[in-house]
């Protein structure tokens, strides 16, 4: 994929230092501008910047600038970016307006007008209007309007960026501001290379500690967005969380900060090998032939998927023997490949984490066509009765299956 333009915004003062944050990140292409940070990148580059930039309060994809002389040339602008190839087939949407003109004096119907555009293009060329969500939308768009042109960007933040997972959800704008203020502070201080040294931090008008909170973070190196559980990216049309390759990328982080991943082992007690089975089908072989009387595991789709499925531990230093569920509620595993049914043990047993974590498809294998196979294996119970022309015995048998 070529080159895309971002937008990074930040706090006024903070540009400069910001600038340099994102070319750390491998970014090349970056102009400091007012308020922010012009960026050049791709996918990958972008999404570290979300992962690990202290500065940026957003970031954007910018998608065009059109002519917002009036509403209706603003209209017809909007309709005319190739949205079908920005938001995701099902993604919900919302779009936020900021600035004014002469003629668009009201950021509100500003929001509208280019609401409608996306949702006619949409309709025009998918047969379909994507929904809107004022509250909690997968894609939100941003206008931003200086005289006579607007800016139309995809927010890849979802929320901001400087609302560390830290703070509690009832905690208000200003403590998101504070965190900017303290990341800039120990940005512009040098306290990264300082604490690099074994130089040691205090903060003796503590108060509500987030500048002790921010200096930790980044001695010990911690991304500020690693524990996130939403992203604004997730609604880009491009985007796909799921490929192994980007799970086994994000292993050296996780593991860094003393984290680990879970993936299904068999051992004696649980012999759990769907996570390998799925990636033969994924890499499509099958388990059994066309009769089911003998094993293909040993097919070249099923050596392909064992050596990369063994890599996990051999290579990567995955755990094979683990509780998921304990270990996820304390933060040490915050990423695994589990069953729904896991889903639900955790919706039950840890409500002090419930809107914290989210999960989504199984990952996936991509084809040497350029598709995303996302092929799992899956099993299930079921009660069977053995056949018998014992009366006595099939009605019991029948009552115990009702019950069961």
């Amino acid at each position: 994929m070529a080159e895309l333009e971002f937008f990074a915004s930040c706090l006024a003062g903070l540009e400069q230092p910001l600038a340099a944050e994102l070319k750390s990140f491998g970014i090349e292409r970056v102009r400091p501008l007012g308020g922010g940070a012009a960026f050049f990148c791709g996918e990958r580059e972008a999404l570290r910047a979300c992962l690990w930039s202290r500065l940026a309060s957003r970031i954007m994809l910018v998608i065009g600038r059109v002519n917002a002389g009036d509403a209706d040339l603003l209209y017809a602008g909007a309709y005319d970016l190739p949205w079908e190839d920005v938001l995701a087939g099902d993604a919900t949407m919302a779009v936020r307006a900021h600035g004014t003109n002469d003629e668009l004096r009201n950021t509100r119907f500003t929001a509208l007008k280019v609401k409608d555009a996306i949702a006619d293009r949409m309709r025009a060329v998918r047969l379909e209007r994507p929904d809107v969500d004022t509250s909690s939308p997968r894609a939100s768009v941003d206008v931003r309007i200086r005289d006579r042109r607007a800016t139309i960007s995809l927010d890849f933040s979802g929320e901001a960026l400087n609302h560390r997972t830290y703070l509690s959800p009832d905690d208000k704008e200003d403590a998101a501001l504070a965190c900017s203020l303290a990341a800039g502070m120990l940005a512009i201080g040098e306290w990264g290379e300082l604490a690099q040294s074994g130089a040691a931090f205090v903060d003796p008008v503590c108060r509500d500690g987030i500048v002790l909170v921010e200096a930790a973070s980044i001695a010990c190196d911690l991304a500020p967005g690693l524990n996130r559980a939403k992203w604004g990216f997730t609604g880009w049309a491009h985007f796909d969380e799921s490929m192994w390759d980007e799970l086994i990328a994000e292993l050296p982080t996780i593991q860094g900060n003393s984290l680990t991943v879970a993936v299904n082992f068999p051992d004696i007690a649980v012999a759990d090998i769907s996570v390998l089975d799925s990636m033969i089908f994924q890499n499509g072989g099958s388990i059994y032939d066309a009769d089911g009387k003998k094993t293909l595991i040993d097919s070249e789709a099923g050596v392909a998927a064992f050596k990369r499925y063994t890599s996990l531990y051999n290579d990567y230093g995955l755990p094979t023997v683990f509780d998921f569920v304990s270990r996820f509620r304390s933060g040490e595993m915050p990423l695994g490949v589990a069953s729904y049914a896991t889903y639900n043990t955790l919706m039950v047993s840890a409500p002090e984490i419930r809107g914290l974590w989210d999960f989504t498809m199984f990952p996936g294998t991509i084809r040497e066509d350029g598709t995303l196979d996302r092929t799992v294996q899956t099993d299930g119970l079921c009660c069977m009765m053995v056949a018998t022309k014992n009366e006595k015995t099939r009605q019991n048998a029948w009552e115990f299956m009702k019950w069961w």
